[in-house]
């Protein structure tokens, strides 16, 4: 068989053009690639966390404020039946507490008031959430243990403190504490969620953030919190990107091949077809690929998928 130099090299330049052009339309469409890697999702997800946390924050602490109004600089122990936090001994301090809590302990100490009362009970609970991961060692879960004593010791003595002075707004201390630990609370756990919340960190992977939400459900943390349906809602959307590779990278190859090369033979056209695929979508899943239902099933989206291809690549050739 005589070979054609120049037909060849033309033929090569135009597959070599329609593999560009095959990511760079699902690029500009935009609608294959979301559905495959729901990136704007999980962005539009991180700025809920970030709203929501900041609308909550901004309301529990007009009532954190309402409830300490004329208080928050009296002394906390003067005439107050509760001092479980004084008789911690002073060894279990510099066990325990990292050099944040152990500044504002010594200034708690030197003048003890509910303002630094809260602030301390405070910061405790923030470092109790940092470190408490699904797995602690030995360590850190004493070191956990510890601090939730210390916490609600202090917690118990602003409780007398406001028995004392003031039950009803003692009553809206406590509703604040209720609710922040409820709405607030899950988005402090760990090391990337409190960024997330506080707006540090705006742009996740969709894998990344579905890695963070489940450590918190592992640990119960996100249980009736709205960072339960958007993990379950995110995982959902992640599986079906991966349904979707899956379907396109097995149907790939004999499928797009047809719409991308009419006129070629369909093995010839889908050895063209599936490595541009294949290096954009990824892998599919072995399990899916080796699953001899779903391949089956392949065939019954023979037309749409031909269909869907022409759409989005059409004018990109």
């Amino acid at each position: 068989m005589t070979e054609h130099p120049t037909e060849n090299l033309k033929t090569a330049g135009t597959y070599a053009a329609i593999g560009e052009a095959l990511p760079l339309g699902m690029r500009v469409t935009g609608k294959v690639a979301e559905a495959l890697n729901p990136v704007q999702y999980t962005k539009d997800l991180m700025g809920k966390i970030f709203a929501n946390t900041a609308k909550s924050e901004q309301e529990i602490g007009q009532k954190y404020n309402q409830s300490m109004a004329g208080l928050k600089n009296m002394p906390l122990y003067k005439f107050n039946l509760s001092n479980k936090y004084l008789n911690i001994p002073k060894s279990f301090y510099k066990d325990h507490y990292n050099s944040d809590i152990q500044l504002l302990h010594d200034d708690f100490m030197k003048r003890p008031s509910l303002q630094k009362a809260h602030d301390l009970q405070s910061q405790i609970g923030e470092e109790i959430r940092s470190i408490d991961v699904p797995k602690p060692d030995a360590a850190t879960r004493k070191t956990i243990v510890a601090l939730r004593r210390a916490r609600n010791a202090l917690n118990d003595d602003i409780k007398g403190f406001y028995s004392y002075r003031n039950p009803n707004k003692g009553n809206l201390y406590q509703e604040a504490r209720t609710r922040f630990e409820k709405e607030v609370g899950p988005t402090r756990v760990g090391k990337i969620m409190p960024q997330i919340a506080s707006g540090a960190i705006t742009d996740l992977q969709p894998k990344k953030l579905q890695d963070v939400l489940a450590l918190l459900s592992q640990k119960g943390k996100i249980k009736g919190h709205y960072l339960e349906n958007m993990y379950r809602g995110l995982s959902e959307k992640i599986g079906k990107g991966k349904a979707l590779s899956n379907i396109l990278s097995l149907g790939g190859g004999a499928l797009a091949g047809g719409t991308l090369f009419p006129g070629v033979p369909g093995t010839l056209a889908g050895g063209l077809a599936g490595p541009i695929l294949q290096k954009f979508l990824g892998s599919p899943a072995l399990e899916l690929a080796q699953n001899p239902q779903f391949i089956q099933r392949l065939k019954r989206i023979e037309d749409p998928y031909r269909k869907a291809m022409q759409t989005y690549i059409g004018g990109n050739i």
